[in-house]
């Protein structure tokens, strides 16, 4: 990420977020802790905290915020020796393994060379992945690679990470969820940790990852080729 001083991720950057990453959140972190119930959290591109802030409410007593130094400490949700500062177009070596590692709408703000870094990252860190990712045209502030989820579960392969689709039904149109959220939060795991997880929830592997939230559809410059290449991948072609 950019430095302070030239980054766009301001105070009112976070603000104009804040409001709806809280709920989200709240209404989220419960189905994590009923899939995973983790006792320890990174939070990759962590913001203020929001998220690790629901994940300790919950019960979660050890969490690591990571996000680049334009994060303010004095606005943080966590306390600040809970936050490390780092550039997250770099890979990340946290140090530790834990319980669940958290990347949640960050992957779009990254150059393309840096994804395959990340998501190896990640996958170091944590047996299990919650990830969220911008698709292409959803739109947002220096978004410079949104793709779709395939591939993000591609790089994931790699590690022999296996995608659980287990949150989408449930938060699908719950107005406390974030459409961006309802539309692209995604569990990876280790088959080697989490077997019974997915001996408990088969139908969930892979599935429908075409899913695209309505907002998106709506949006007035969705037209021409990419509205076209939308439509395919609503369709099912899209991998």
């Amino acid at each position: 990420m950019t430095s302070p001083g030239q980054s766009p991720y301001d105070s009112r950057f976070f603000a104009t977020l804040s409001g709806g990453v809280n709920r989200s959140a709240r209404a989220c972190v419960p189905l994590i802790v009923r899939h995973l119930n983790p006792r320890s959290a990174l939070d990759v591109g962590c913001g203020q905290g929001d998220w690790l802030r629901a994940l300790l409410d919950a019960g979660v007593t050890d969490v690591l915020g990571v996000d680049g130094g334009h994060v303010r400490r004095d606005e943080l949700r966590i306390p600040p020796d809970c936050f490390r500062a780092h550039d997250l177009a770099h890979p990340l070596a946290a140090g530790r393994r834990f319980d669940v590692a958290l990347c949640l709408e960050v992957a779009e703000h990254l150059p393309a060379e840096s994804a395959a870094d990340l998501v190896r990252s990640l996958t170091a860190a944590a047996p299990a992945v919650v990830f969220s990712a911008a698709v292409p045209g959803q739109g947002g502030v220096h978004h410079v690679n949104e793709q779709w989820p395939w591939y993000w579960q591609n790089l994931f392969d790699e590690h022999r990470y296996r995608c659980l689709d287990v949150f989408r039904k449930e938060l699908w149109q719950n107005p406390e969820v974030e459409a961006y959220y309802q539309q692209n939060l995604l569990l990876f795991v280790d088959p080697a940790v989490h077997g019974a997880l997915l001996d408990a929830h088969p139908h969930a592997l892979d599935n429908r990852l075409t899913l695209v939230q309505t907002y998106i559809l709506k949006r007035p410059q969705r037209t021409g080729p990419w509205h076209r290449r939308l439509l395919q991948y609503v369709r099912g072609n899209g991998r």
